[in-house]
């Protein structure tokens, strides 16, 4: 880490207060510290029944999440890496109670006691997993929900309201939709008005249960496509999500967890529908009850609910074609075909590519707040915290970056696909070589050539006369990009 860095410059002013700023306020410096250390936080928001839990278990890889109406799914709900598998419920005053933990069919039970404690505000789950060591990812109850209490959890995760925890308890988020619904849109302006994920920089969409959508026909996932497509250039979306990603979340999650026995059931059911498959697959009903393969109806049953009748159709009809030959090419067929491949590519390049960036933004929210908050009492401290946070937004380029991100993907600042797609790239906490899309083993002369070709490219696109001022402006943060990433080679040894 840089000493001038972003994430350096913020160390600097947490050590600073967690050492010499009096009571509360040092134990402000002592959290933001250790925030930003720590993983992105990411939490899976949407309306009751959008898909919630599913998704998560597809991206975790794992069928950790309850996806009935059990009680786990009335509370936030975080799932991060641990050396083992552990569930503990979160009291009010921060005190952690472990739960039972079993499973059962391939699927995950947590026991939660009956009644659950008055204080229990969260469950955590522990567990090891590769893809939650730099994420951690919370799964939320609908925010829309009948009851009152289980919404406002949602909303007291993400609105951060006031008087509560000064840090934001998410660095970013997955919002799961059908439409563009107005209720949807009222949620996610809150993010905007709260100063957490509100930003295309910050969320991602979901059109979720995707597959459901064209009665499940073959095309399903292919029209999808459109009406996600048609949904992120809405308007009234665009400011807010960065990307809209048709998913279909049963199949993205039996993709993951498929098993041998269901592929030799898949395999049986295309053997004995041949000749007609659209008749037998004509709805859930008429597969359930024509008994394809001799397969009993427990498991016709269980095949409807892992594949829905999208994935049925499709994964019989790959069998019938000869293009899958296993049960580990018909998983990464149905992977890529759920929507689930392309989604985590999004989340990698959006999210975690800046990981540092948004936990930065993260913790200079909580220290603003800290400034407001402590103004009366602590006015010295104060007015230390707000110099030293005009100082860093007014010297780290990182920052500037993220406002020419954020710019493009509104459209604010209008770019070629290419030109977005290369600010996307060098906006990143990635190495100088990988913000060029350079390989890790390029020469760096040749590094440094591409870097200051592009500088150059930059420079004279702000200088088009045809640009407002205010654009101008934006690639000329490009363009020092560009000069930076030169300094920084030119810095490396060898």
């Amino acid at each position: 880490m840089r000493p001038d860095s972003l994430t350096g410059q913020l160390h600097r002013l947490c050590k600073e207060l967690a050492e010499t700023a009096p009571g509360e306020l040092s134990r402000v410096g002592v959290e933001a510290a250790a925030r930003l250390d720590g993983p992105l936080l990411v939490a899976l928001a949407g309306r009751t029944k959008a898909g919630k839990s599913t998704l998560l278990n597809a991206l975790v890889g794992e069928r950790v999440a309850p996806t009935d109406m059990s009680e786990c799914t009335r509370f936030v709900t975080w799932y991060r890496d641990g050396p083992e598998y552990n569930v503990t419920l979160a009291g009010e005053d921060g005190a952690a109670t472990r739960v039972a933990f079993e499973r059962q069919g391939g699927r995950a039970q947590i026991r939660l006691p009956e009644p659950p404690p008055r204080d229990f505000s969260e469950i955590t789950v522990s567990l090891p997993s590769r893809r939650l060591r730099r994420v951690q990812l919370a799964d939320t109850p609908g925010f829309d929900s009948t009851d009152a209490m289980v919404g406002a959890r949602t909303r007291r995760l993400l609105e951060r309201p006031e008087g509560e925890g000064l840090l934001p308890r998410v660095d970013a988020v997955v919002y799961l939709l059908r439409h563009a619904h107005s209720a949807d849109l009222a949620f996610l302006d809150v993010f905007d008005e709260s100063g957490v994920p509100g930003s295309p920089i910050q969320a991602v969409g979901v059109l979720s249960r995707a597959d459901e959508l064209f009665d499940g026909g073959l095309e399903a996932m292919d029209l999808a496509a459109r009406v996600a497509d048609s949904l992120g250039r809405e308007p009234q979306l665009r400011p807010l999500l960065g990307a809209v990603i048709p998913v279909g979340g049963l199949l993205a999650e039996t993709a993951v967890t498929l098993t041998e026995q269901e592929f030799g059931w898949l395999t049986a059911v295309s053997a004995a529908t041949a000749e007609e498959p659209g008749l037998a697959l004509l709805s859930v009903d008429r597969f359930c009850d024509s008994a394809p393969g001799d397969l009993p109806l427990a498991v016709r049953e269980h095949l409807v609910q892992r594949f829905g009748l999208f994935g049925l159709r499709w994964s019989v009809a790959r069998l019938a074609s000869g293009r899958v030959k296993d049960s580990a090419g018909l998983a990464s067929a149905l992977s890529a075909v759920s929507g689930l491949d392309a989604l985590r590519d999004v989340l990698e390049r959006r999210f975690v590519s800046r990981a540092r960036r948004l936990v930065c933004q993260s913790v200079m929210a909580s220290l603003g707040a800290a400034a407001i908050r402590f103004a009366d009492s602590e006015p010295a401290a104060v007015a230390g915290i707000r110099g030293e946070l005009e100082r860093i937004r007014a010297s780290a380029h990182e920052l500037a970056e993220i406002r020419l991100l954020d710019a493009v993907l509104t459209g604010e600042a209008t770019l070629s696909v290419e030109e977005a797609g290369e600010v996307e790239r060098i906006v990143g906490d990635g190495s100088p070589l990988q913000r060029l899309g350079l390989g890790e083993g390029a020469p760096i002369g040749d590094a440094q050539a591409t870097a200051a070709e592009r500088a150059t490219y930059w420079k004279e696109r702000a200088e088009s006369p045809l640009l407002m001022p205010f654009e101008r402006d934006l690639l000329g943060i490009a363009a020092r990009s560009y000069e930076g990433i030169y300094s920084e080679l030119s810095q490396a040894p060898g």
